[in-house]
């Protein structure tokens, strides 16, 4: 495993799937993947993402972030990411019934993400409406805590 200090300029053309660890524990909570480490750190600490703020805030520390692998293409970053949350235990990534959301989507060619969530969970009301109008997959996450 690389830390993210041990990056100064990473390079933008590699996706970098990494993990948010528990500073006390040093426990891997959360995985995650970005072409910029140092960015995404950033919006983490800077509690703006909906997945992480509630738990970053409850900790003493900051969160340190790891380096668990590295791809060269969305697809392969994607295979890993999916493994990697579907080893590992007591993460904080969104989920719906304990499974990961998003981790059984297969790019159906006749279907956007959002509206797969919307079939596979037979979404109705507002809480459809709020998965079809996300335009990331943060927003969809926010709006699909209300199923847990």
């Amino acid at each position: 495993m690389i830390n993210i200090g041990d990056i100064f300029s990473p390079p933008e053309d590699v996706i970098y799937i990494y993990g948010l660890l528990d500073p006390v524990s040093r426990e891997v909570r959360y995985i995650g993947m970005t072409n910029n480490p140092y960015r995404r750190l950033g919006q983490h600490l800077d509690l703006k993402e909906a997945t992480t703020k509630k738990w970053i805030k409850s900790l003493s520390r900051e969160p340190s972030m790891k380096i668990l692998n590295i791809a060269k293409d969305d697809k392969e970053a994607i295979r890993i990411e999916r493994n990697l949350i579907r080893s590992l235990t007591n993460l904080i990534n969104i989920t719906h019934n304990n499974k990961p959301l998003l981790i059984e989507y297969t790019n159906a060619p006749d279907k956007s993400p959002f509206q797969w969530i919307v079939d596979k969970y037979s979404l109705t009301g507002s809480l459809r409406a709020r998965v079809l109008r996300a335009q990331t997959s943060e927003a969809v996450q926010k709006a699909m805590l209300s199923l847990d």
